[in-house]
C-alpha cells in the first residue's frame, strides 16, 4: 500500500504529465480529423444515467443520426478514463455526440488506491455485466471527452458548444462566445444548422474517397 505523500506525489505527477507531454497526446483535432475517428456521430437527449458495476453509463436517445449505424438507444461510457480526459454528460440534456467503440480492458481489476485517482480501470466482470444489461453495443465519448457538444439556445437559434482550442473548426464555421464567460476564446458556441452541415460535409467526403 502507497503512503499518502506517495500517493499526493503520484497524483501531482500525473497532473504535471497532463500539462506538458500528456497535453499533446490530446491536444488539437480537425474536425475532418474528429469525423474520421468516430464510429457514430449523432445529436440526441440523456434520458438516463445508471451504474453498472458501480460504473456510470449514460443512456442516449437520438434524434438525428449523422454517421454510424442508427440504433434504438445508444449506451456510453460516462467517467473519465485518465486525467485529462473530461467524459461526463448530464442527463436531461441534449448534445452532439461523437463516439468510437468501447475496447474493454484485458486486464480488470477490482484493486482501490492511487492509480484509480489517475486513470478509470475496469472492475472484474465489467464487460460481461454490460453484454447482460445493454448489449454489446457500448460507447466511449471520442477525443477524451471532447466529442460531447452540449447544445443551447440564443435568440431563439440553436448552438452547439465547442472546445475550440481542441477541436479546431473549419474557417467558415462562426462562433459566438459562450457559455462560460471565463474562456471567451477556447469555449464557442457555432450554430447547430451550420455545424450538423459541415459534419455531413466531412462525412460524405470520406465516404467518396472510401468508395474510390
Amino acid at each position: 500500500m502507497k503512503s499518502p505523500c506517495e500517493t499526493v506525489c503520484l497524483v501531482i505527477a500525473c497532473l504535471m504529465m497532463c500539462a506538458s507531454s500528456s497535453t499533446a497526446e490530446i491536444g488539437p483535432i480537425t474536425l475532418k480529423e474528429l469525423v474520421a475517428d468516430s464510429d457514430i456521430i449523432a445529436i440526441g437527449r440523456v434520458t438516463r444515467i445508471f451504474p453498472i458495476k458501480g460504473v456510470d453509463v449514460a443512456q442516449i436517445q437520438t434524434s438525428t443520426q449523422l454517421k454510424g449505424r442508427s440504433l434504438p438507444s445508444i449506451y456510453v461510457l460516462n467517467v473519465p478514463t485518465w486525467t485529462c480526459d473530461i467524459s461526463r454528460v448530464d442527463s436531461g440534456k441534449t448534445y452532439v455526440f461523437f463516439l468510437h467503440t468501447y475496447k474493454f480492458s484485458r486486464h480488470p481489476t477490482a484493486s482501490a488506491g492511487a492509480e484509480r485517482l489517475l486513470s478509470f480501470q475496469e472492475p472484474i466482470g465489467f464487460k460481461k455485466k454490460v453484454w447482460q444489461t445493454i448489449g454489446k453495443d457500448f460507447f466511449q465519448l471520442g477525443h477524451a471527452g471532447r466529442g460531447q457538444m452540449p447544445l443551447r439556445t440564443v435568440d431563439e437559434v440553436e448552438f452547439a458548444t465547442v472546445r475550440i482550442g481542441d477541436v479546431l473548426l473549419p474557417d467558415q464555421l462562426k462562433s459566438i462566445p459562450g457559455p462560460d464567460e471565463r474562456y471567451p476564446n477556447d469555449i464557442r458556441s457555432v450554430p447547430l444548422g451550420e455545424f450538423v452541415k459541415a459534419i455531413k460535409a466531412e462525412v460524405e467526403a470520406r465516404a467518396v474517397k472510401i468508395g474510390h
